[in-house]
């Protein structure tokens, strides 16, 4: 189920899969509907990365697929709104092109960059 999810929802190219999960292989273990839907949603709903592009954002950086969105994510979205002045669609231009901001923690990796500059 995972793979028909990635080639058929993520729209990641076969090609690319083998990368896709040797950088990551526990997305296999994965439970579509726990797990991968609910980080696709946040991707293309919140993180306004757009569905014509999140196969390339997933190819760049597969772990967003093991990230709960509440647990990270999110408030790094809220930060990059919120605290840079982001419109939602630069959000998603951003993530699009640098996806493992997502991955940093909105307080102590980014707010402290903020800070400085």
């Amino acid at each position: 189920p995972v793979l028909g999810f990635l080639l058929g929802e993520a729209r990641v190219e076969r090609e690319a899969l083998a990368t896709v999960v040797a950088a990551q292989p526990s997305i296999l273990t994965l439970d579509v509907e726990a797990s991968l839907k609910p980080a696709m949603t946040f991707l293309v709903k919140e993180a306004r990365v757009p569905a014509g592009k999140v196969d390339k954002v997933l190819q760049q950086c597969p772990r967003l697929l093991l990230l709960r969105p509440e647990e990270g994510p999110r408030a790094v979205v809220e930060f990059l709104a919120g605290d840079v002045g982001l419109s939602r669609d630069n959000v998603g231009k951003a993530v699009t092109s640098f996806p493992q901001v997502l991955t940093m923690c909105a307080e102590t990796q980014l707010g402290k960059t903020l800070a400085w500059l």
